[in-house]
């Protein structure tokens, strides 16, 4: 029988898998340029992955949301 502190260990599990599942991924490769402004995205940035906006384009939709 599974106690108290197992039971809990899951649940947290299977939560936790839940909410990593919705969250943006980068797994696609970023472009060269922002989307929105036409400025250079730094190598640096681009690295991360799925990045279409510069920094401070990024920053902008940030605070929109």
């Amino acid at each position: 029988m599974a106690d108290d502190a197992g039971l809990a260990n899951d649940r947290h599990e299977i939560e936790m898998a839940a909410r990593l599942s919705t969250l943006y991924k980068f797994d696609k490769p970023s472009r060269p340029d922002c989307i929105q402004c036409g400025e250079d995205i730094p190598l640096k940035r681009q690295q991360l992955g799925s990045v279409t906006h510069c920094t401070d384009c990024a920053n902008i939709l940030e605070r929109r949301r």
